[in-house]
């Protein structure tokens, strides 16, 4: 009876997980604490972290907070992920528009040369390139590219091409993948690279894309710093 009263409260608690509503913060924190018992008799209250959908969409990724900083989320995230650094998209946000005409960005949204000139002021290098479809899939660190969807441009990160799929960071939808013909049809075939000192080779974002064990077998990820030769955009037209 035990067994079969424990099963019932398995079977309570995954459907409750699965109806609870999304959190907006993207940390476990008070909040995100459920007490769950008085189900099973004898059996103690048992206080679970419950981590939500939009947590795990999410995770390791900045969500933009305004709907023309998609490409300050995008930067911040290469920033924490692939340079460790600490800045948020807030800080992001205030530099650039410090240095470019406000109502603009505010209305359309921040362009590749903002971000290239901030990536330059805080030491890094910010590199545009041209690519086709096929060379897309040797660009082996993470890369900013911008989508139009029906008229909607929205800044992405290309975290890895594997096969005819595409892994991509979205700064409004979270982690997702999509097949890359669907990718290429709304896409200018420019990529933004941030190159510089203290590049993570084996950073979260190609992580989540796949696990990092066949990456390694396959020389793509390396525990050392590669030389930028290996980065797949050398020889791809810059600008």
């Amino acid at each position: 009876m035990a067994k079969r009263l424990w099963s019932v409260a398995v079977v309570m608690l995954a459907n409750w997980v699965a109806q609870a509503p999304l959190h907006a913060q993207q940390n476990i924190d008070a909040s995100s604490r459920q007490e769950i018992g008085n189900v099973v008799p004898g059996l103690s209250t048992q206080r679970l972290a419950i981590r939500s959908l939009r947590d795990l969409r999410f995770k390791g990724l900045v969500q933009q907070q305004q709907d023309f900083s998609c490409g300050a989320a995008a930067l911040a995230t290469l920033l924490q992920q692939v340079y460790g650094r600490p800045i948020s998209e807030a800080d992001v946000i205030a530099d650039m528009l410090r240095n470019t005409d406000p109502e603009l960005a505010k209305s359309q949204g921040f362009s590749l040369l903002d971000m290239k000139s901030y990536v330059e002021r805080i030491g890094l290098r910010g590199r545009g390139y041209v690519v086709d479809r096929t060379s897309l899939r040797a660009v082996k660190i993470p890369v900013i590219a911008l989508q139009n969807n029906g008229g909607y441009k929205h800044f992405v990160i290309i975290k890895r091409v594997v096969g005819d799929t595409i892994f991509i960071a979205d700064p409004a939808l979270g982690h997702r993948q999509m097949a890359l013909d669907d990718f290429v049809s709304g896409w200018n075939n420019i990529v933004f690279a941030v190159v510089g000192d203290g590049l993570r080779a084996d950073n979260a974002l190609i992580a989540s894309a796949q696990s990092l064990a066949p990456l390694q077998r396959a020389g793509i990820v390396t525990q050392t710093l590669p030389q930028q030769r290996q980065f797949g955009l050398l020889g791809i037209d810059t600008f």
